[in-house]
C-alpha cells in the first residue's frame, strides 16, 4: 500500500511539474510510466528492498570500569561556537562511586578547545593523584582523533593536544575511548 501511495504522489508531482513549469502537455499515464521506469532503474542500481528496514536498539549508558581501575569522563562545551566555554569531568571507581570532580571556566573559545581542556585537566589530576590504571572517556570524536593521530604540529590546538599526550604517557595503564553523549551524562 505504501508503494502505491508513493507512486501516486510521484505521478501527481511529475504531472504537475511538467504541466505547470515546463508547459508540456502530458497524460497521467505518461507521468506514471515515466516514474515506474525511474523506480525500476533505481532498483537495478541499488538492489535493496524499498520496504525493508532494519531496526536495532542500542542501549547506551555509563559502564563501570573493571575492579581496581578508575574511570574518567570528561566534557567541554561552548555556549556558541566559539563562545563562553567550560570544561569538567568526574573520576569514579569500579562501583560507580564518585572519587573526584573538577570544573573550569575557560572563557571565550571553541567547543573543541573546551573538550581538549577537559581532557587535559582530567589527565593532570590523574597524574597528580597517582592513578595507575585509568580509562578515559570523551564524547568528542574529534578530540579523540586529534590525540590519537600522529601529527599535531600544524594544528592550532597542537600544544594542548601534545600536553594531553604527555600526561597520558605518565599513566602506566591507560585506555582512551569515545563514548556516546548519553554514556557521558555525568560529565555533561
Amino acid at each position: 500500500m505504501e508503494y502505491f501511495l508513493l507512486v501516486h504522489h510521484l505521478v501527481a508531482l511529475v504531472f504537475s511539474n511538467l504541466l505547470v513549469h515546463e508547459k508540456k502537455n502530458v497524460s497521467l499515464v505518461m507521468a506514471r510510466d515515466f516514474i515506474l521506469l525511474k523506480i525500476n532503474e533505481y532498483k537495478q542500481l541499488h538492489p535493496v528492498s524499498l520496504s525493508a528496514k532494519t531496526v536495532s536498539t542500542v542501549f547506551v549508558g555509563w559502564n563501570p570500569p573493571p575492579p581496581g581501575v578508575v574511570k574518567l569522563n570528561t566534557d567541554g562545551s561552548a555556549v556558541t561556537n566559539p563562545g563562553n566555554a567550560g570544561a569538567g569531568g568526574i573520576f569514579r571507581d569500579d562501583l560507580g562511586n564518585w572519587l573526584l570532580g573538577f570544573y573550569r571556566n575557560i572563557g571565550y573559545t571553541s567547543s573543541l578547545s573546551a573538550e581538549l581542556w577537559a581532557l587535559r585537566d582530567g589527565l593532570k589530576l590523574a597524574v597528580d593523584k597517582g592513578f595507575s590504571q585509568l580509562i578515559v572517556e570523551t564524547d568528542s570524536m574529534v578530540a579523540k582523533t586529534l590525540i590519537d593521530s600522529a601529527h599535531s604540529d600544524s594544528h592550532s590546538l597542537g600544544v594542548l593536544i601534545d600536553d594531553c599526550r604527555a600526561m597520558m604517557s605518565q599513566v602506566p595503564s591507560i585506555q582512551f575511548r569515545h563514548v556516546f553523549r548519553e554514556a557521558n551524562n555525568v560529565a555533561d
